[in-house]
């Protein structure tokens, strides 16, 4: 249940920043042992492009963080999708 909630608050994330702010990529980070953040942000179709190593500082040690994203929402016949890795998304109901 705590999952779905995520994921849902991720796609308002993600239709705030491609609707309101009309941006054409967002990315997104997690400490590389969350695993639960790891899996919403891939469950919303983000791509894993990498782990940024020694990227923040944090409780006075380097830590490595993964990166993901998603790019631009593309717009066909009045219905969105977004455009993942190798495929397009239909956007959430």
């Amino acid at each position: 249940m705590e999952s779905r909630i995520h994921v849902r608050g991720n796609w308002e994330i993600l239709d705030f920043g491609f609707d309101e702010l009309g941006l054409v990529r967002i990315e997104a980070r997690c400490h590389l042992d969350n695993i639960g953040s790891a899996r919403v942000m891939e469950k919303t179709g983000m791509r894993f492009e990498g782990v940024l190593r020694r990227h923040i500082l944090a409780k006075g040690a380097f830590q490595d963080v993964k990166l993901y994203s998603i790019k631009m929402i593309l717009q066909v016949n009045s219905k969105k999708a977004w455009i993942t890795d190798n495929n397009v998304l239909p956007q959430h109901g």
